[in-house]
């Protein structure tokens, strides 16, 4: 049976190795290959082409992956195959930690790199159908302490075309600056809604958050953490907790209030939107301290996770289902031993 026809983009700034790698393909039933000599134009061309595969050499996956984590940011599920003419051992560990699906340290034959590109475009289907819009559920105290923690996952998840809802208490249900909080809507492009009053009693908060739990019928939540320092953000993770027990997952993030025993092990990069994060969080509150801190806080986190700045998460659950992992990557630290 022949396979329905597919396009691959081949990213090279040598316009020879490109054409290499075209011409090489160009026997495979049904293939449309599509060239790019610039790095930067690879996830509009993506885009644009819809392809099944992305081709390219091992400045692929410099930056510690981020074109590759770019694209996936874009289209879902897209293979990857890497081809070095001068093979290293740096390229061999950034092609193993930006997961793609193939890499060929030096020369590889024509049949060779066809069948690897028709394998990858074969998995690339299967995945393809899996990935569905996600819809993540961020409850905080409030928006000064959900923007410096999470704000930059929201905006990842956004992007990955998810449904994001961010639920806060009296602040916002109070609307005393509606156009800051119209601005970092925009910014964000999630929904913010008010969950319950700060003098809500304990089964005021878990009715109202079980209502917003049942209209949106999540797949993550993200929640305070249970060694907060504040006494207000323990109760909200409290009853998060109790009210979200078939939630495939649950995370908490990090705030001002979070204390030494703050343990993550998720880390996701937020490299490429920390700039929007900064604006969205400059959009309600005018603190400069605040976004140096957040700065300097995800280049700390970075070391564990990928790229240069990273968003640190306790994951309290993580029930997943094979074939349908989310489309914002995430690295996990190792568990340190005792």
């Amino acid at each position: 049976m022949t396979n329905p026809p597919f396009s691959v983009v081949v990213v090279s700034a040598d316009a020879s190795a490109a054409l290499r790698i075209a011409m090489a393909l160009q026997p495979i039933a049904g293939i449309h290959v599509v060239s790019v000599d610039e790095r930067e134009d690879l996830v509009a061309t993506v885009r644009a082409h819809d392809p099944l595969v992305v081709v390219g050499d091992a400045s692929l996956v410099a930056d510690e992956g981020r074109h590759v984590a770019d694209v996936r940011a874009a289209r879902a599920g897209i293979g990857f195959v890497v081809v070095t003419e001068r093979p290293s051992l740096s390229d061999a560990v950034l092609a193993l930690r930006a997961r793609v699906d193939e890499f060929f340290p030096g020369e590889v034959a024509d049949d060779r790199l066809r069948e690897a590109v028709e394998s990858v475009a074969a998995t690339a289907r299967l995945r393809l159908p899996a990935v569905v819009p996600g819809r993540v559920l961020v409850v905080g105290a409030s928006l000064d302490a959900v923007l410096p923690g999470a704000g930059g996952t929201i905006l990842m998840h956004v992007e990955a075309g998810d449904q994001v809802v961010v639920a806060t208490l009296d602040e916002v249900a109070d609307g005393p600056r509606p156009a800051a909080l119209d601005a970092v809507t925009n910014h964000l492009g999630a929904s913010i809604v008010p969950l319950a009053g700060r003098d809500a009693t304990d089964d005021e908060l878990r009715a109202a958050l079980a209502s917003l739990v049942d209209a949106q019928q999540p797949t993550l939540v993200s929640t305070h953490a249970a060694s907060d320092a504040s006494a207000a953000h323990r109760r909200l993770q409290r009853i998060v907790m109790e009210a979200t027990p078939d939630v495939a997952r649950v995370s908490c993030f990090q705030s001002s209030e979070s204390s030494i025993d703050f343990a993550p092990t998720l880390f996701v990069d937020v490299d490429r939107v920390l700039e929007q994060k900064l604006a969205a969080m400059a959009a309600w509150s005018d603190d400069a301290a605040a976004a140096e801190l957040v700065r300097a806080s995800a280049a700390y986190w970075s070391r564990f996770g990928s790229g240069r700045a990273c968003e640190p998460f306790e994951l309290l659950r993580d029930a997943v289902t094979t074939g349908t992992e989310r489309t914002v990557e995430v690295v996990r630290a190792p568990v340190a031993s005792a």
